[in-house]
């Protein structure tokens, strides 16, 4: 599974709920819509576990832009509820492919007119498709020695 999937599901969801609003991924122009989201991966760790295992660590940053009104006001009451409807929706477990996983989230200090909410993804990860396959012995030979003398040897 790579990162674009997750993002994918999270814009996936968002739509659902708000199909009006345009959703921004990865880059978000200087003209951007208002109301919009942005969704960025800022991080995407990767840490061997065991030789075919790995530990995945993903964490996407939900950006939430206010609508302006005809002052360029924004307002705090309702940018405040659009970020409690989204951790709200972002609490659900959240189908990627075949896998369900359920963020941890994260409210992060709000500017006048913006908001964010940091995703963590973490999940366990098989690099089978990575690891180079071992060939299974044909032959095998066993000798036991002991102070320099052979006592046992076997060979098949």
């Amino acid at each position: 599974m790579n990162s674009t999937e997750i993002l994918d599901a999270v814009n996936a969801r968002l739509l659902e709920k708000w199909p009006e609003r345009t959703v921004y991924i990865n880059v978000c122009p200087e003209d951007y819509d208002r109301p919009s989201f942005w969704l960025e991966v800022t991080r995407d760790d990767r840490t061997p576990v065991m030789r075919r295992v790995t530990k995945r660590n993903v964490q996407i940053r939900l950006t939430l832009h206010d609508e302006a009104d005809e002052h360029y006001d924004i307002s705090w009451a309702r940018l405040n509820n659009d970020v409690s409807a989204c951790l709200k929706l972002m609490m659900q477990v959240l189908r990627v492919g075949t896998r369900r996983l359920l963020p941890q989230l994260q409210s992060m200090p709000r500017d006048v007119d913006r908001a964010a909410i940091l995703l963590n993804f973490e999940f366990m990860e098989s690099n089978e498709e990575t690891a180079p396959e071992i060939p299974t012995a044909d032959s095998y030979q066993i000798s036991v020695q002991v102070n320099g003398g052979e006592i046992y040897q076997r060979s098949e």
